[in-house]
């Protein structure tokens, strides 16, 4: 019996190690985005904090540095950090806020997605990519 619980036990610690998040701990990552925008394609690096939540459920931040000031995109997302994930986040400026869409995949420890906004007439707009992995 001791031997079986000691193997669930190192099971257990295992899987913590290998799968972020799931002991409800905070997973911090980094990575860049790029907006495609009409004039100009813009590139910078995110650093992203998912905190979970119930069951699949994460809360978001994205910490970026637009035009030389440091912005937080916060909101939520459904899925997993090692399949599909997806969710909104509302941008930090108040006079002009806006709501934005993700989602990707996780793959190999590395997400991969697409970004878009909501314009005034609540069409969503594509803007671009995102991609993060394990911290720097």
């Amino acid at each position: 019996m001791r031997r079986i619980l000691c193997w669930f036990t190192l099971v257990g610690v295992l899987v913590v190690i290998a799968v972020p998040g799931v002991a409800g701990e905070r997973t911090n990552l980094s990575g860049s985005y790029i907006w495609e925008r009409t004039d100009k394609t813009v590139e910078g690096e995110l650093d992203v904090v998912l905190t979970p939540g119930d069951e699949g459920e994460w809360t978001v931040a994205f910490h970026f540095d637009w035009e030389g000031e440091p912005h937080v995109f916060e909101g939520t997302a459904k899925g997993s950090l090692t399949g599909d994930l997806f969710g909104n986040v509302d941008s930090d400026d108040p006079g002009h806020p806006l709501k934005f869409e993700f989602k990707g995949a996780f793959s190999d420890g590395t997400f991969n997605g697409t970004h878009g906004y909501f314009n005034s007439k609540g069409e969503l707009v594509d803007s671009g990519t995102l991609e993060f992995a394990s911290a720097r």
